[in-house]
């Protein structure tokens, strides 16, 4: 038996390295060198994953290391599901919620962001609103295999402020009912809350800035899994290739200076061209027409920049009053425009204007 194991160790660390090449065009070599040495030994340590089809098994590392995650059961996991049709033993992959936190704390905007499920026999209370908390008190006995209640979010911002979002476990059980993963994680009591848990954080990072790394986790998360019923427009395909790693690619997402909150803008003196803009969030055709293309209005370029998030945050407001749905406009989804994501989301919100510090 442990020559079995020996050999069968043998051959998969083979197939492993001839992988590399692949891994090498999603993350950095020496991340490369640390994933493989991560996989080796969940592999060596866990029968049940050597009970997989060893190429289930590629095809989960790949998944993971697109998406800059270590197979070691606390960022992500290999979830073995036994076909009993077909016979065979498949490895299904589980981006956990610590990996996803990593991607988005990574980011220069969210402080902290935590997600807690909660069990039956827990105290909670949760309030939503103007004056908005959670108190979670966990219950000290009991498992994972308790009845699960509901999941709660908790997003904190670096200039202050937070975000919350709370899904009860009908929410998610609607959610679950349109995945298109109908066997693996879900079905197993054990991995239930994970993905509960899972689910909850991409109902809330929706609300979040977003980085184009985080647009492309959650594409190949459709793949698997489905869009999900609160998924909306069109998502960026996964890269071909990373520029540098996921911490660069995350940079991009924490290009702006943190935020902090301010007076309400109405409270602002108003223009024209401030309250009413085009519908692509800028100025209409007729203004910039007015201004010329070289004009600048002797405006410096921070009070352009304040300009631009102003009208953001208008348009939020309008889109609120407008019933559409509570998701940053396509055109402010870029790198660049961390500012006018985070502006457009506290007025659609019905929160205060935020103000960066020059």
């Amino acid at each position: 038996m442990a020559q079995e194991t020996k050999s069968a160790l043998t051959v998969f660390r083979d197939m492993v390295e001839r992988q590399t090449s692949q891994f090498m065009q999603v993350m950095p070599e020496a991340t490369v060198n640390r994933f493989k040495r991560t996989l080796m030994t969940m592999y060596q340590e866990r029968k049940e994953v050597r009970d997989c089809e060893p190429m289930s098994i590629l095809h989960v590392a790949m998944r993971a290391a697109q998406d800059g995650l270590m197979l070691d059961g606390v960022e992500a996991a290999v979830v073995p599901f036994r076909d009993r049709d077909a016979g065979k033993v498949t490895a299904t992959y589980l981006p956990m919620i610590q990996g996803i936190r990593k991607k988005v704390r990574n980011s220069g905007l969210v402080l902290d962001w935590n997600v807690t499920p909660v069990f039956e026999g827990d105290e909670c209370t949760i309030s939503l609103g103007t004056n908005e908390y959670v108190h979670h008190t966990p219950s000290m006995t009991g498992g994972r295999k308790r009845p699960l209640l509901g999941v709660y979010s908790i997003a904190r911002f670096r200039g202050g402020g937070q975000s919350i979002r709370w899904m009860n476990r009908d929410e998610i059980e609607d959610i679950r009912s349109k995945s298109k993963a109908k066997s693996g994680p879900w079905q197993d009591p054990i991995f239930y809350p994970e993905m509960a848990v899972k689910t909850c954080a991409r109902a809330h990072a929706k609300q979040l800035p977003q980085s184009s790394d985080m647009q492309a986790f959650w594409a190949r998360d459709d793949e698997d899994n489905g869009p999900d019923f609160m998924a909306q427009g069109s998502v960026p395909a996964a890269p071909s290739k990373r520029i540098a790693s996921v911490a660069d690619a995350l940079d991009e997402f924490g290009a702006g200076n943190a935020p902090k909150l301010s007076a309400p803008v109405d409270s602002a003196p108003h223009t024209a061209d401030d309250t009413a803009p085009g519908p692509d969030g800028g100025a209409t055709g007729e203004q910039e027409s007015a201004r010329g293309p070289n004009a600048t209005d002797g405006k410096s370029t921070n009070d352009k920049q304040f300009d631009s998030v102003k009208r953001a945050y208008v348009r939020g407001q309008q889109d609120r009053r407008a019933g559409k749905p509570d998701e940053v406009p396509t055109e402010y989804a870029t790198n660049d425009r961390n500012r006018e994501q985070i502006a457009w989301a506290a007025g659609y919100d019905g929160k205060s204007m935020p103000e960066w510090r020059t």
